[in-house]
């Protein structure tokens, strides 16, 4: 899951439509009905603490990449400025890069909280 700004989702040449920002949002999880995917939240903090290295990990792990000879090519500083990426692997046996059978229907409702400034 990426966010970009509306004005380079709608296609206005002077934004780089793969600017993927994070928006200070301090709050992201997946809901299955009454379930939490992932049973915990991602709460990152993208202020001067710099606290949000499990969303940055999770694209290693959910992408099939950790423990494995495979760069994702964003280092730890590019992901906070340039290209904040969330990965939930959503396989029922969590195999993000092997082969899975998925017979369970599943309705997803996503919640991201924002800080708002004015």
């Amino acid at each position: 899951m990426v966010m970009v700004s509306n004005t380079a989702y709608n296609g206005d040449f002077s934004n780089n439509p793969f600017n993927f920002k994070h928006y200070d949002f301090s709050y992201l999880c997946l809901l299955d009905g009454n379930r939490m995917i992932r049973s915990k939240p991602y709460q990152p903090k993208f202020d001067t603490s710099n606290s949000y290295s499990r969303c940055y990990m999770s694209l290693f792990t959910d992408l099939g990449r950790y423990h494995k000879d495979q760069d994702i090519n964003i280092s730890y500083s590019e992901y906070k400025d340039e290209y904040t990426l969330y990965a939930i692997d959503l396989a029922p046996n969590l195999s993000a890069d092997g082969m899975h059978d998925s017979i369970y229907e599943i309705r997803i409702w996503l919640w991201i909280f924002a800080l708002v400034r004015h």
